[in-house]
């Protein structure tokens, strides 16, 4: 959820910066455009990533050190 709120976080920056003159009316548009593409492409993107984790067997997933593993499992 809270991967949404980057964007209108990074709009509402980019407007504080362009009101302040800090920022051109181009750089404003980019930065604009960079804040919807990058929210418009999270979401499938993570679905992309956490599916290709899935598919990994659950060992090579886990943190924990090999011979930490099975003492761990153990209990």
């Amino acid at each position: 959820m809270l991967l949404n709120c980057r964007g209108v976080t990074e709009i509402a920056i980019a407007s504080v910066g362009y009101q302040a003159g800090l920022i051109s009316p181009f750089a404003y548009a980019m930065l604009c455009g960079l804040a919807l593409v990058t929210t418009a492409v999270t979401a499938p993107l993570f679905r992309a990533l956490t599916r290709r984790s899935r598919d990994v067997p659950e060992t090579a997933q886990s943190h924990i050190p090999a011979g930490l593993a099975s003492q761990t499992q153990s209990r």
